[in-house]
This record gives structure tokens, C-alpha cells and sequence, in this order.
């Protein structure tokens, strides 16, 4: 009898180092798991962070360009009133030489 008590005794012991091996099996696995998803979401805000970055940078690049064509404009109009002032200081060079 006291054999079987041991052996129902040892059994037991058996079932609880595998319940508690299991348990630790599932705690590890659950903080994996949750350390998974806590990466996958930074990863997944990452992605959303530099593709608004990326519009923005779009967006400043366009701004940019139209600020770089208004200036050519401007630099086009002031060439041409130079221009237009050499004309008209040959004009009056011309006219002093005249008089």
C-alpha cells in the first residue's frame, strides 16, 4: 500500500512539474507573442511616420521648384530692364555726342 501511496505521490509530482513546465511554456510564449506585436505595430508606425515624411518632403520639393521658376521669371524680367537701360544709355551717349 505504502508503494502505491508513493507512486500515486510520484505521479502527482510528475503531473505538476509538467503543469508547471506548461505554464511557463505558455508565459513565454504570451510575453513572445506580445513582444511580436508591440514590434509589428512600431514597425507598422514606422512606416506611417516616413510616408508622411515623404509627402511632406514631396510637398516642400514642389514648393520649392515653383519658388525656382518665379525666380527665373523675376531674373528674366530684371535682364531684360538691364538690357532696356543699356539701350537707353547708348541712346543718351549718342545724343551728347550729337550736341
Amino acid at each position: 500500500m505504502k508503494n502505491r501511496i508513493l507512486e500515486v505521490e510520484n505521479k502527482t509530482m510528475r503531473i505538476e512539474n509538467e503543469s508547471d513546465a506548461m505554464l511557463m511554456e505558455s508565459v513565454i510564449m504570451g510575453r513572445t507573442m506580445l513582444r511580436v506585436e508591440t514590434e509589428a505595430t512600431d514597425n507598422e508606425n514606422k512606416a506611417v511616420g516616413l510616408k508622411e515624411m515623404t509627402q511632406s518632403l514631396q510637398n516642400k520639393k514642389g514648393d520649392l521648384q515653383e519658388g525656382t521658376q518665379s525666380l527665373q521669371v523675376e531674373i528674366k524680367a530684371l535682364q531684360n530692364k538691364m538690357a532696356d537701360l543699356e539701350n537707353m544709355i547708348a541712346k543718351i551717349l549718342n545724343m551728347t555726342i550729337d550736341i
